[in-house]
């Protein structure tokens, strides 16, 4: 099996990536985890003897050919994603070095965790609960950040407790909610087959989503409609968009308001939609009005 990565530049050779044929005795269907796409994918297992005895082992990787959102196709993380199971540098044992300039030594489950709490409690004991923090990954699912909120302030009593997703998708769920009243967009990947115009904000589809840009691509094909990418950087998707506005820094939001100052201004907008599903029209109205192009 080969897979011909994306390349912006078709006068440049370009080779695909082999995937070697492990032998597979069972397939596992379920939904690759790495980012929010939701491809659907097949695990291929076979038994195999490990450390703690008879188990089985992830080998290989395929997309599911009749799924909903990627339809067959996977990108290189979703390939590989199997690999990342049995990664020979992943952590397997506790390594404990209790200066910075002591090398890590192999240690005991019991001795590890027994010195991280004494450690835990001496810091609090000096400097009060709020000294110790947890941040917390983004990738581990809703039950286990409930259990780890729950041994953060319960436990060790501390509200210093953050993590990747305040970073990341947190503040986008916000404006959702603010704006459509649910915590998601409220378009699908199906619009790409329906849409006249394509208006993508900040978003390198190519790299970052590259199943989703499969999905545009094979829209595009069946129906040509113009996609606009606004975006500082001048991106693989930029390059290859029909208009790319490479706007400052930290403009977007202005850019957004005049877009609509113009809507409005020029009675673009529908006006019976607004009034069925739409609440706070005329303070955005005010909002906008000042916001002109210049």
């Amino acid at each position: 099996m080969a897979l011909w990565p994306l390349t912006s530049n078709r006068d440049r050779q370009v080779r695909p990536v082999q995937i070697r044929k492990n032998p597979v005795e069972e397939w596992v269907p379920t939904t690759c985890g790495y980012c929010s796409t939701g491809c659907g994918i097949e695990v291929g297992v076979r038994k195999e003897l490990g450390p703690h005895g008879p188990g089985r082992k992830a080998v290989t990787v395929r997309a599911m050919t009749d799924h909903p959102v990627n339809r067959g196709k996977l990108c290189l993380k979703g390939i590989w994603e199997f690999e990342a199971i049995s990664a020979p540098n992943r952590a397997g044992y506790p390594l404990l070095r209790k200066t910075s300039d002591e090398s890590f030594q192999v240690v005991k489950w019991d001795e590890a965790l027994t010195w991280v709490a004494g450690e835990f409690k001496r810091v609090q004991a000096a400097y009060g609960r709020d000294a110790l923090a947890v941040l917390s990954t983004g990738q581990i699912y809703t039950e286990e950040f409930y259990a780890l909120g729950k041994l953060v302030r319960g436990g060790l009593g501390t509200n210093q407790y953050d993590g990747n997703t305040t970073l990341c998708m947190a503040s986008a769920a916000s404006g959702y909610k603010r704006a459509f009243g649910t915590d998601g967009p409220p378009g699908c990947y199906d619009d790409f087959e329906h849409t006249e115009c394509l208006l993508a904000f900040g978003s390198n589809l190519v790299e970052c989503h590259p199943v989703i840009y499969f999905r545009l691509k094979d829209a595009l094909e069946r129906r040509k409609y113009p996609v606009i990418v606004i975006d500082p950087r001048a991106t693989n998707f930029a390059q290859q968009a029909d208009l790319h506005l490479p706007i400052r820094p930290g403009t977007d939001v202005v850019l957004l308001n005049a877009l609509a100052h113009v809507i409005l201004a020029e009675g673009l907008h529908d006006r019976d939609y607004i009034d069925r599903c739409t609440v706070g029209f005329e303070e955005f109205s005010r909002l906008v009005a000042g916001v002109t192009p210049e």
